[in-house]
């Protein structure tokens, strides 16, 4: 089959978002295998490959905290999977599942695919750890190559899967699996929802009739083209983190008057400083616009309740104290 260009797959990946369809992702050719040590970002190969990022929680909307990003490519021996998931409680993680263990009841990742996207659907799950765990269709583990990092704020994991492992031959160009990467949170300490998916699920990760189409193309992109095929696969994600972008920076809007007022008041310049600090952080994203970098977005509306919150509560303290002294 033809090689279906970035551009018809930024149609097709923006239409299915907007129909309620069914997600695409083209896994493309690395122009080498990409090196299975838990070094995401710093692998060339995946700076060749478009990432999907904007996870939903099981059964609802896109997740707030705790994003991931997603990579898959594909070469003759095996289908490859990185993922770098956001984790403000890095620190905290602990994992303990062992290869064959149950690797789904701590912080992890898990993929499911179904080849030709029909019969069984296999899953494979992986710690943050680098363990490895079976589950549907009984996949062979062993034969499987697994590694994960931990950062400061992040984790990351990459898994190779033989096309054996999947009882499933080699793909050709144009050939269509369906499938989707999920992730189990357990440490929400500053938040997070624990069960993401990049496919929009409903009830459980086990849901192959909603998982997202991945189209095999045999090309190889430059790192320009594969970030434009993730600006692309972002599209309606990002569309709606820029809505949040404003909607947040209007509701400070009301507080900013008494902010400032209360600046000059030493009992509650800190504070009121610090608020107006993040307020002008959100006009400056807010005027960059689609100018941004979605993690940056994103990074920005952070604790945006949380703010809002404290801006009311300091304005009436403030206000309160302004009549008392006065009196």
């Amino acid at each position: 089959m033809r090689y279906i260009t970035i551009a018809l797959f930024m149609a097709m990946g923006t239409q299915a978002l907007a129909d309620g369809q069914r997600l695409h992702y083209p896994c493309h050719r690395p122009a080498s295998a990409p090196t299975i040590d838990g070094d995401v970002t710093g692998d060339p190969a995946w700076a060749t490959i478009p990432s999907v990022t904007g996870f939903r929680v099981l059964g609802a909307d896109y997740a707030h905290a705790k994003q991931t990003t997603a990579w898959l490519c594909w070469d003759n021996e095996a289908i490859y999977v990185a993922v770098v998931a956001e984790e403000p409680d890095a620190a905290e993680l602990q994992p303990v599942a062992a290869d064959g263990g149950w690797t789904w009841g701590e912080d992890s990742i898990e993929v499911f695919i179904q080849p030709g996207g029909q019969g069984q659907a296999y899953q494979i799950g992986v710690t943050t750890a680098g363990a490895r765990g079976s589950g549907a269709g009984n996949p062979d583990i062993t034969a499987c190559r697994s590694a994960a990092a931990i950062g400061t704020d992040t984790y990351s994991i990459e898994l190779s899967i033989p096309y054996g492992v999947l009882n499933a031959r080699t793909p050709a160009d144009g050939d269509a699996w369906l499938g989707t990467v999920c992730r189990n949170t357990f440490i929400t300490t500053s938040g997070g929802d624990k069960f993401t998916t990049w496919a929009p699920l409903r009830n459980a990760f086990l849901e192959p009739e909603n998982y997202g189409e991945i189209r095999f193309v045999g090309r190889t992109l430059t790192p320009e083209q594969a970030a434009a095929g993730t600006a692309a696969m972002s599209s309606e994600y990002r569309e709606r983190l820029i809505g949040k972008l404003a909607d947040a920076a209007e509701r400070m809007e009301q507080y900013v008057g008494d902010l400032r007022e209360a600046a000059s008041d030493r009992r509650f310049r800190r504070d009121a400083l610090r608020l107006l600090r993040r307020w002008r952080g959100l006009k400056g994203m807010q005027e960059q616009g689609r100018g941004a970098a979605t993690a940056e977005v994103r990074k920005a509306l952070g604790g945006v309740d949380a703010m809002v919150a404290a801006a009311y509560e300091l304005k009436y303290a403030y206000l309160l104290t302004k009549l008392t002294d006065e009196q």
